[in-house]
């Protein structure tokens, strides 16, 4: 059984297959924009999971394979996955501003209210 995830877009579609996986893009140009080198399962340094990736890095300094921006990138997805389910719509997002586009509402589930005394 494959894993991994399928983005569709109003461009076209990629699809990557876990952190060692092959990431593919349809159709090919929107490979323009990919920052990082398509592995492949022969690529060793691409067939280690986050956890063994993390330890080299430590004893390496070098950046781990899913950085912080990685990171960041992958959870906003998610989160912008889950405010699409809740609302139950279809949502345009921003990526330059990281906002909704024309959508208040959805933006509410972008941010909540802290606690005395802590802020952002």
């Amino acid at each position: 059984m494959a894993t991994g995830v399928t983005f569709l877009g109003s461009e076209g579609r990629v699809s990557a297959t876990g952190v060692s996986g092959v990431t593919s893009f349809e159709p090919e140009s929107l490979q323009r924009d990919y920052a990082h080198s398509v592995h492949t399962a022969h690529d060793l340094y691409a067939n280690k999971g986050h956890y063994e990736d993390f330890l080299d890095c430590v004893r390496t300094r070098r950046r781990p394979r899913a950085d912080v921006e990685i990171g960041c990138r992958t959870v906003t997805l998610c989160h912008l996955g889950n405010i699409t389910y809740e609302l139950n719509r279809p949502l345009r997002w921003d990526p330059d501003r990281e906002t909704f586009v024309d959508d208040p509402a959805a933006d509410r589930w972008l941010d909540r209210a802290r606690r005395e005394p802590w802020s952002i």
